[in-house]
């Protein structure tokens, strides 16, 4: 095994000393992270738990992060999944390995139309803003940008049942928080600063 599929293999068994589910950490497994970024990054980097440059004055979602976030949807195949803030789209295609149907909306061109090379077969991500998310319904949304509070042109677009994880709070206070069925709940797992403001 070579070292990324080392250090993949070590950041899965870090997310299953966490509890994520298999599914979750087979997921990330299968996802190589490399080609969401821009090169130059040694796979240590790429694998670590920092928010890597990735242009545009953004950083990549950590890919601990990104596992979080799509365990706490409780992601099933066959969802439809939304990203707003999608980056160079290493969330997205996670979303896709748990067999969702995904689509990602980044606000920076050139992030999309790198994220659409990323692989042979091109990523659903388009140019966007995420204060006007496509209308849904969506099973699941998953935003990559910090909000003081959760914006009602995000919850309005959920499924019955529909699972919105999101970045809430002031600068500092930030945590992940679950939107579903209504209720909002808090959560402490995870550090989201590289998740970062609106502009």
């Amino acid at each position: 095994m070579n070292d990324d599929g080392l250090l993949r293999e070590a950041l899965g068994e870090w997310l299953h000393a966490e509890g994520l589910p298999a599914r979750v950490i087979d997921a990330v497994a299968s996802v190589a992270r490399e080609p969401f970024l821009p090169p130059g990054f040694d796979a240590d980097e790429v694998y670590g738990d920092d928010a890597l440059p990735i242009g545009c004055d953004q950083r990549a979602t950590p890919p601990r992060l990104a596992a979080h976030m799509v365990a706490l949807a409780d992601v099933r195949p066959g969802d439809r999944a939304l990203v707003l803030g999608a980056g160079r789209g290493y969330t997205v295609a996670l979303l896709e390995a748990l067999g969702a149907t995904a689509l990602g909306v980044e606000l920076e061109p050139s992030l999309v139309d790198a994220a659409r090379a990323a692989r042979m077969t091109p990523l659903n991500i388009v140019v966007g803003d995420a204060a006007r998310p496509p209308e849904g319904p969506w099973d699941v949304v998953l935003a990559h940008v910090a909000v003081p509070t959760l914006p009602t042109a995000w919850t309005r677009i959920l499924a019955p049942g529909g699972r919105l994880v999101a970045p809430v709070g002031q600068p500092g206070e930030t945590t992940l928080h679950v939107w579903r069925e209504g209720i909002l709940t808090p959560t402490t797992r995870v550090d989201v600063s590289p998740l970062q403001p609106p502009r």
